[in-house]
């Protein structure tokens, strides 16, 4: 029988914003990073799995705001990684699988035990040990190890190994539902085999580190946020740690009866967007013919945008409407989830299209547009320790500059 507090989450107006009144009990300001973890995460149940980036300089929450965002969700679906090496990958969460029947094998059970094999005395039968010996390794030579990663929330909190990462990137890419390689492995301390992989599914991607080069190329194939910089953040984040000091029972969520509510919503949630998630976008014909086409990337980014859109009607549809086609449901968007979309593309649509952190797009609006002349980089020092509170070096300006330049906003 459903809960009172369930349906009555089912019928709010507004979903998205009952979990962030929520979230906002730990995780201060921040009104884009965390409503963009969340609706990443949801994106695992959606057909079209989205990838976040969050850039920022270290100690702004980019971890912080995804470990308390991702609570509400099944944790046996969330994977907090950190450099995975493709043995790892393997090892920790693949399952080993027979290529005949496609059923798993459990490399300890399954294999052929000496007491298993007598004779019709009663006595070891050599012959027949061997020979079931034989099959069992023909069995694992054929066999693969298949890494389901269909509804899982990968985060990534270190920059996985550059090797995991060249297996992972047409998955994380959304090339090919399904993609099969090998390579060799010592297990065990044995002799050098090879190991045939099959990854499955598309996950949904949270980078927490983004500094390494080689997850760059990545950046057009989802969005770009960068966590609240602002002092008025640091104030806020402050004095939340202060109230967790003074009053710990206020943050246990082992009594905290309205997070329970928000996690067997997501629980049914989940389980009914596993069964049917398809979106309708009534509106998105006309939509199309006013979003900007001056770059490559904006086929893609409005491919995202339409993302946002269906992940807030899915997170709300036991408030919409729905139609049957072909004998399958489908959900029908409104014109709030639109608005919901649009406002949270305002706030990250500059970091998304140009790829780099917040803090140097304000870097460059504040600091560079102003002089409206050429300029050197003591100007820009200067210019910036006198107008922000956090003092900075030639050298950092240097970065910001290159990375600016990278992207054709300024020339040196």
């Amino acid at each position: 029988k459903e809960s009172k507090t369930l349906h009555h989450l089912k019928v709010s107006r507004d979903l998205l914003e009952v979990y962030m009144k929520h979230l906002g009990k730990t995780v201060k300001r921040d009104y884009t990073t965390k409503r963009m973890v969340f609706l990443t995460a949801l994106s695992a149940y959606s057909q079209n799995p989205q990838n976040l980036f969050i850039k920022g300089p270290s100690s702004t929450g980019k971890t912080y705001n995804v470990t308390q965002a991702l609570r509400y969700f099944p944790q046996s679906y969330v994977l907090m990684l950190g450099g995975l090496s493709p043995t790892a990958l393997v090892h920790d969460y693949g399952t080993l699988i027979d290529n005949e029947s496609g059923e798993e094998i459990d490399p300890i059970e399954d294999k052929p035990k000496r007491e298993d094999y007598k004779d019709d005395k009663g006595k070891f039968d050599k012959n027949a040990y061997e020979a079931a010996q034989k099959r069992w390794r023909d069995r694992l030579r054929r066999a693969y190890y298949l890494v389901s990663l269909q509804g899982k929330i990968l985060v990534f909190l270190e920059a996985p190994h550059p090797e995991t990462y060249m297996r992972l990137r047409p998955v994380l890419s959304h090339d090919a539902p399904q993609i099969s390689y090998k390579f060799t492995d010592k297990h065990g301390g044995g002799a050098l085999r090879t190991m045939h992989v099959v990854l499955k599914g598309w996950p949904a991607c949270i980078f927490c580190t983004t500094e390494t080069k080689y997850i760059e190329d990545l950046a057009t194939r989802g969005f770009t946020v960068t966590p609240d910089l602002s002092q008025e953040k640091i104030r806020a984040a402050i004095e939340l740690m202060g109230e967790m000091k003074a009053y710990p029972w206020k943050f246990d969520l082992k009594h905290d009866q309205e997070f329970k509510e928000l996690q067997e919503y997501m629980d049914v949630l989940a389980g009914r967007l596993c069964i049917t998630n398809k979106v309708v976008i009534p509106y998105s014909h006309e939509l199309s013919k006013i979003y900007h086409s001056n770059l490559y990337r904006d086929m893609r980014d409005y491919h995202h945008f339409t993302a946002l859109i269906e992940l807030n009607c899915l997170l709300n549809i036991y408030q919409r409407p729905y139609i049957i086609i072909n004998k399958n449901p489908h959900w029908m968007a409104n014109i709030h989830d639109y608005l919901t979309a649009l406002e949270l593309l305002k706030s990250f649509e500059e970091t998304t299209r140009a790829g780099i952190p917040g803090h140097i797009v304000t870097f460059y609006h504040k600091i560079i547009v102003p002089f409206k002349r050429p300029t050197n980089y003591e100007e820009l020092v200067e210019k910036h320790n006198e107008a922000m509170p956090e003092k900075m070096s030639k050298k950092r300006v240097y970065k910001y500059v290159e990375l600016l330049r990278d992207i054709g906003w300024v020339d040196t």
